[in-house]
């Protein structure tokens, strides 16, 4: 379906550049939209310069995932997002039917009764201050209570708020009060997948895990239950992408590659993996299970949060309470251990992300409530 009579603006705390039809950024989600609207722009509200190096200095903390967390939700930070997106909004007045704004980090400009936005959000900040020690970064006290309540507006005053997780979608209502009908699970889709699976190995007996926020989502714990895992598996390797290099530790079969920002090389370690671990403790999202399942590898994770929306135990992966080291040492070392049970799974995951896990299908759900909210003098649909 397609509606190019619809002018969209987005905006988002992450970059994306436009390269023709395209926005590369941390996801395909605009690019997909663009497909069936006319994106004409995507302003970015990120804090660069000054404001970048204030924001660094002034919410400065010795745990280095808390310090991120809490340079991302402080109201002086949503404060300057806010003034980067009302410039967007007066640069591009006139020029766009809608706004389509990703995550809750910012406002859409300093007058929300005058914009016509739509919300499309991974998480909340009540969802985090339940599940999460390290994004429970507002103290008990007014500045908490602000931040709730500007979310709470948001997401009142948008025409829709699009959620990435039926997780998500019922904090949206029960936490904020906003009526179901206008709160639509829209999901997420995969930003690595590909049409086929040949020659991808699942005997390799390699585990990957790909995550920054290595406590968060789980880190401790899989480092614990590997050592069960290698008493059993002596020739089995633990690949772990995404946090920073440890001093000092060392545990047999565990490898760290840091941080790596090249896609292509990414996907090769995917292809040499036969599963993917992510015993998150608080993930409202985790979009790199979707690019695991994308490329065929089934998914060990946990029961918290999103990931039982996507991953069938027994079919397409493997799910165990959240920090439970022996259930977690047992689920990966079932699938090392069978070269052809990863195969049946991981073909089914690929099948699923094929199937309904793309961007293409998130924008699909999308669609007739994007069409609602626009003028009616916008109404062309092509199917």
């Amino acid at each position: 379906m397609q509606n190019k009579s619809i002018r969209i603006l987005g905006l988002s705390e992450s970059f994306h550049s436009r390269q023709g039809n395209e926005f590369v950024g941390k996801d395909k989600f605009y690019t997909a939209l663009n497909q069936a609207f006319n994106v004409i722009e995507v302003g970015n509200t990120t804090l660069t310069g000054l404001e970048r190096r204030k924001n660094i200095v002034r919410n400065f903390r010795f745990d280095w995932e808390f310090w991120v967390a809490n340079m991302g939700v402080n109201l002086q930070a949503f404060d300057k997002r806010t003034a980067l997106a009302e410039q967007h909004l007066s640069e591009w007045e006139g020029q766009y039917d809608l706004i389509v704004q990703l995550h809750c980090l910012f406002a859409p400009g300093f007058n929300l009764e005058a914009k016509p936005y739509i919300l499309y959000v991974d998480n909340t900040y009540i969802l985090s201050e339940k599940y999460s020690s390290t994004w429970r970064v507002l103290k008990k006290n007014q500045q908490r209570d602000e931040w709730v309540r500007r979310e709470r507006e948001m997401y009142h005053k948008a025409k829709y708020v699009f959620t990435w997780s039926e997780f998500t979608r019922q904090s949206v209502i029960n936490d904020y009060g906003v009526a179901a009908e206008r709160v639509v699970n829209a999901g997420s889709g995969a930003n690595l997948s590909k049409a086929s699976l040949e020659n991808k190995p699942y005997d390799t007996q390699v585990a990957l895990f790909v995550g920054k926020e290595f406590n968060r989502k789980g880190g401790q714990t899989l480092l614990k239950a590997w050592e069960e895992v290698h008493r059993q598996l002596p020739n089995a390797q633990l690949w772990i992408v995404g946090p920073p290099f440890p001093t000092g530790v060392f545990q047999p079969g565990v490898k760290w590659f840091g941080s790596i920002k090249n896609r292509s090389k990414l996907e090769q370690l995917y292809n040499q993996a036969s599963i993917f671990v992510l015993p998150s403790l608080f993930d409202p999202s985790p979009l790199v299970l979707k690019e695991a399942m994308g490329l065929g590898v089934p998914c060990v994770s946990t029961t918290q949060c999103a990931a039982p929306e996507f991953i069938i135990s027994g079919e397409t992966g493997l799910l165990v309470p959240p920090g439970d080291a022996p259930a977690l040492a047992e689920a990966m070392t079932s699938l090392l251990k069978s070269p052809q049970l990863a195969r049946k799974m991981g073909h089914r995951a690929h099948q699923a992300v094929q199937q309904g896990f793309g961007w293409n299908n998130v924008i699909d759900r999308m669609f007739p409530y994007i069409e609602k909210s626009a003028p009616r003098t916008c109404f062309k649909t092509k199917v």
